[in-house]
């Protein structure tokens, strides 16, 4: 169906809207705002980070500048930053739009696409249905459905003009996603740039996986017809950083036999599993009459249709903050202890000759230098983080977002952690002395509920396990292993942080554990 605009006025309006390169806001507060924003970063920020930098700079710089950009353009669609984000991932053309388009009901996004022209897609429910787009020169327009369809699908055959290359974002309000609390993202899926017939700097890996970096949930979409899980996907996935259980998607499922579907299927069960990975792994079909019905991606989805608390934006901004923080104060540490052995060395090196005692000399002026170095740009990066967060918390109140800067605790409930390693490091700071084994946690920890429940329950009523009068002398190895499992799947759950209450109940009963 022809869904192109008739009219030339029609075909122009849409044309100049899409390749307009002037903000007609740009003298508004919310734009000055932004502007404030990306000049703070390029004339304060970046040359603090570029004085000293850890290995993986580049690749920090780069996901902090992409998940800066993705906040501008929330500021401009506020609505879909305030629900749950679903993000759908896979190798380029593994059925990811095909598979929306079934959930939604309507062919509205485009399943034949170039590697140069796909769309990164934000859609929502609305009664209120349009399209905003943002193009190339970050100037955001509006159009129907209908038009953002016809770009998609038949406006290139009919007109001889190719758009979808000039813009960056797509966001659909459409009455036809059921889900009130969800935004689902069609991410342009990933190649290596050694892939000619899929490569370009929209499929980059790196853009891919920040795209997905950013939601909360992820759902996989793997090409069945391809066999198992590809080396590829599997080391995709493993950069991640999943904690939370994600949806993998089976697609095209009519084409293999029942028993060939049934055979990958438990092989990609397994492999999955053997990287850490929990998922729920679903053979889909968008085929008229086959067995393999988009029902249970329904499902999943409804699962995880609840409001969101807040905005997960200032946790992906303060990660290069966090991470550089970490590197100095490792720079910091190593120059104490050069100093240190310096002195150590002087000490107990009677007869010293001239050039020995120079040498000492030098390592200690070059220890005191290097600690006072990165202890100046501890300060000035603190400085820095805290006048950032200021103006992303400005313009963020612009728009009816609130966004504070995270804690140090939000921060650790984002990364993976080892429980058993920090409750070790805890007993040596507090002098806490090993005593005898205590079968009775276990027995408490097995018999309770909230710890056999394969859920939140668990991490929400955690305070309850607390409040128990118990006998705890000794955490054993096996319950450590469970709670570390417990906490490294479900730790992004914004919550009380189990360690800080873990840490309250131990110092309320003075125990003193072994673990």
């Amino acid at each position: 169906m022809d869904t192109s605009p008739d009219s030339k006025d029609q075909v122009l309006n849409l044309i100049r809207g899409i390749l307009s390169p002037v903000r007609e806001d740009a003298n508004s507060p919310l734009a000055k705002a932004i502007d404030k924003l990306d000049a703070f970063v390029k004339d304060k920020l970046m040359p603090v980070l570029n004085c000293a930098s850890p290995d993986n700079s580049s690749e920090l710089v780069d996901a902090f500048q992409l998940s800066l950009e993705r906040f501008e353009e929330f500021t401009l669609f506020p609505a879909f930053e305030s629900k749950q984000l679903i993000g759908v991932g896979g190798a380029f053309s593994s059925g990811k739009s095909m598979l929306l388009n079934t959930i939604i009901g309507e062919k509205l996004l485009p399943t034949q696409t170039d590697p140069s022209t796909v769309v990164p897609t934000f859609i929502i429910h609305s009664l209120n249905e349009e399209v905003g787009v943002i193009n190339i020169f970050n100037v955001r327009s509006r159009m129907s459905i209908q038009e953002f369809k016809s770009i998609s699908y038949d406006f290139i055959d009919k007109h001889r003009v190719e758009l979808r290359h000039l813009i960056k974002r797509a966001f659909i309000s459409s009455s036809k996603l059921n889900f009130e609390h969800l935004t689902l993202l069609d991410t342009p899926g990933y190649s290596k740039p050694d892939d000619k017939n899929s490569y370009s700097d929209r499929t980059d890996e790196a853009v891919a996986r920040e795209q997905l970096r950013t939601a909360d949930y992820v759902i996989w979409v793997m090409d069945i017809e391809n066999g198992t899980l590809k080396g590829t996907d599997i080391d995709f996935l493993q950069k991640l950083g999943i904690t939370k259980p994600i949806l993998m998607v089976l697609s095209k499922a009519d084409k293999p036999s029942h028993e060939d579907v049934e055979s990958i299927r438990q092989e990609v069960i397994a492999k999955i599993a053997s990287i850490g990975i929990v998922a729920d792994v679903i053979p889909f079909s968008a085929a008229k009459n086959s067995e393999y019905t988009v029902d249970p991606v329904i499902e999943w989805l409804r699962s995880k249709n609840s409001p969101k608390d807040k905005s997960s934006i200032p946790l992906h901004l303060k990660r290069i903050f966090h991470v550089y923080h970490s590197y100095y104060n490792e720079q910091i540490g190593d120059a104490i202890r050069r100093l240190e052995y310096a002195k150590k060395v002087a000490t107990v090196v009677e007869a010293q000759d001239d050039r020995s005692k120079q040498y000492l000399r030098d390592i200690e002026i070059e220890a005191r230098n290097h600690n006072k170095e990165f202890q100046e740009l501890e300060l000035t990066l603190r400085d820095c983080q805290k006048k950032f967060f200021g103006i992303v918390k400005e313009v963020g109140e612009m728009v009816g977002i609130d966004l504070p800067e995270p804690d140090e605790i939000d921060m650790l409930e984002n990364v993976s952690l080892d429980l058993k390693e920090l409750l070790q490091d805890y007993c040596k700071i507090h002098n806490i002395k090993p005593s005898s084994i205590d079968e009775q946690i276990q027995d408490k920890f097995s018999d309770n509920k909230v710890f056999n429940d394969n859920d939140l329950s668990w991490y929400l009523s955690s305070a309850s396990i607390f409040n128990q009068d118990l006998e705890l002398s000794k955490l054993n190895n096996q319950e450590m292993d469970y709670l570390q499992y417990a906490f490294s799947n479900y730790a992004k759950v914004k919550v009380v942080s189990f360690i800080d209450l873990l840490n309250k109940y131990i110092n309320k009963i003075d125990v003193k554990l072994e673990v």
